[in-house]
């Protein structure tokens, strides 16, 4: 791996770790145990969805009913009538919530956009 230019616009690795931390303790998972993770994955066996929206499930925390049918395929189909809202209440019932995040909009805007 060679060096990074910073002159020309380009970070180094410790400006990206920096950057890549403050996100993650940002982010939902961040106030998350193994237990929490665990019950959570649980509960939405039950609903039958894939390894890989069970793991989206778990790091995005979704909360609203758009969330859920970004994340899971076919929603409509797979989690008829009140599916969905029964999916995220065992979300809110098993994992903690996203973390308070304090700063201003600017900064929360550099750690999304890069």
């Amino acid at each position: 791996m060679g060096a990074v230019d910073v002159s020309q616009g380009g970070m180094g690795p410790a400006a990206i770790e920096c950057q890549v931390y403050r996100y993650l303790c940002a982010a939902p998972a961040a106030t998350q145990t193994r237990a929490a993770v665990a019950a959570c994955t649980e509960r939405a066996a039950s609903f039958g969805l894939t390894r890989a929206e069970t793991l989206q499930l778990v790091n995005l925390r979704p909360s609203q009913p758009v969330e859920a049918h970004l994340i899971i395929s076919d929603c409509e189909m797979r989690l008829p009538g009140d599916r969905v809202e029964q999916l995220l209440q065992a979300v809110e019932e098993t994992l903690p919530a996203a973390p308070e995040v304090e700063g201003t909009e600017e900064e929360a805007a550099a750690v999304e956009g890069g």
